[in-house]
Order: structure tokens, then C-alpha cells, then sequence
């Protein structure tokens, strides 16, 4: 579903990938980790296109985003993407933030996107909310409603920045129980996170991002019990423990 060659990314004089390298499978769920500024965010942002490409090759679902000429409009219906702060269109309701892509580029009649929006907000608990505003919902309510909006374009890769970090501890569960769901539905998935039990307990690999290339990857059964190289054990101790002893030596 998704192939990377030596990804490359400049921001001016900053080098932020370094020959980034991965593959992803149809219906697999990669959990992305790493400490920040180490490229994370980026590497997600150039999947769907919103960061050019410096180098190298990036195809998904056979679309070649890196490539000059290349749609991106066409590309972004097939990539949902969930972001740290939501992104809802405050001035339209719930509904009318969820029914305006499958309309306007999905050309669906009103009708129909009504009931995919219902069908939705009933799927992520918050067919209640379809009428509110998104200054009338709290955050994890507006998460949910952002991961919907993506869902009603019937992408084919969900992606997801880091979609917890901006919200207060006690609604972050019900913003990963929806993605647990989505997981266990099969949707291809790949989620920048620092939830190291969603990581752990839903992912099917995990990849450990340092200095602007994927400096370990596996089975999360393996990454977080015996991981092979020092930074990903130095970077595990420290979210895990974070008041603990330093890690011993391999």
C-alpha cells in the first residue's frame, strides 16, 4: 500500500529526512514513535503530499506522490488524514463539516451524504452532536468527529498525527478506542503517537524514527521488550520510565 526509497526532506538549511526507507501493507497498522524533531510528523506530511518531496520515491495505493506532475487532489481522496488539532471548519456543523468533501469531490447528492455522515457519527458514538458546532463539542468529541470526516471519504490509508496529543488525559481513550476499531476493521493505518499502549497493544509494526530515518522496526512484542539498537532502548526507558534508573547496558 505504501513504498518509501530514500525519502529526503529540506526545510531551508535543515536536512529533516535523511534517505527515509520503509514498505507498508494493505490493511497493516504501523504505530510511528521517536523523540521530537526527529521527523515523524514530516515523513506522515509527505505520504498525502502536504510537504514536497526533496528526494527520493514515496508511492501510495500506486499513486507516485513524489512526482512533479502528480494530482494531489486525487491522491488526498484516498488518504484521510487526522491531525493534532483537529481541523474542523468551526463555522459549519457537524454535519456540514462531514458532508462537504463527499459533495464537492466525491459528487455524492445531499442525500446520500447525509446518511454516510449519519452512519458515521452513529459508528464513532456522536450522531447526537451531528447539529452542533465544533465549539459546542469538547476535544475528544471533535477528534472523533475529525477521524469521521476523513472516514467519509473511504480512504484507503488512514493517517494520524499524533491525534491525542492535544487532548486532556481523560478524553484520550475514547479517541483510540474508535481508532482501535477502525484497526480491527482492517483500514491500513499509519500513526504518529506517544501512546505506547496503543502502540504496543494495536499495531502490527512498530517504527522507531531517529534523526530522520527509520532506525528500527518490528513487531511491538519485540520493539518494547528487546529492542536491537541503543537509541530506540534509550528513547523506550525514558517514556516508560521516565523517573526510573538509566538503562543498563546491552
Amino acid at each position: 500500500m505504501i513504498h518509501v526509497s530514500n525519502l529526503q526532506k529540506h526545510f531551508g538549511g535543515a536536512h529533516i529526512l535523511k534517505g527515509l526507507s520503509c514498505d507498508i501493507a494493505d490493511n497493516e497498522v504501523v504505530c510511528v514513535i521517536g523523540p521530537s524533531g526527529s521527523g515523524k510528523s514530516t515523513f506522515l506530511r509527505c505520504l498525502n503530499g502536504l510537504e514536497e518531496v526533496s528526494g527520493g520515491e514515496v508511492v501510495v495505493n500506486g499513486f507516485k506522490v513524489h512526482d512533479p506532475k502528480a494530482d494531489l487532489n486525487r491522491l488526498r481522496a484516498s488518504v484521510g488524514m487526522v491531525f493534532q488539532r483537529f481541523n474542523l471548519f468551526p463555522h459549519m456543523s457537524v454535519l456540514e463539516n462531514l458532508i462537504m468533501a463527499p459533495m464537492e469531490v466525491g459528487g455524492l447528492r445531499r442525500a446520500q451524504a447525509v446518511a454516510k455522515a449519519e452512519a458515521l457519527l452513529r459508528r464513532v458514538g456522536l450522531l447526537d452532536k451531528i447539529d452542533a458546532y465544533p465549539n459546542q463539542l469538547s476535544g475528544g468529541q471533535q477528534q472523533r468527529v475529525a477521524i469521521a470526516r476523513a472516514l467519509a471519504m473511504e480512504p484507503k490509508v488512514m493517517l494520524f498525527d499524533e491525534p491525542t496529543s492535544a487532548l486532556d488525559p481523560e478524553l484520550v481513550g475514547e479517541v483510540l478506542e474508535v481508532m482501535q476499531s477502525l484497526a480491527h476493521d482492517g483500514m491500513t493505518m499509519v500513526v504518529v503517537t506517544h501512546e505506547m499502549a496503543f502502540a504496543r497493544e494495536v499495531s502490527d509494526r512498530v517504527f522507531f524514527i531517529d534523526q530522520g530515518v527509520v532506525a528500527e522496526e518490528g513487531p511491538p512484542s519485540r520493539i518494547f521488550t528487546e529492542p536491537s539498537n541503543e537509541r530506540t532502548r534509550a528513547f523506550l526507558h525514558k517514556v516508560l520510565h521516565p523517573t526510573g534508573d538509566k538503562p543498563r547496558a546491552a
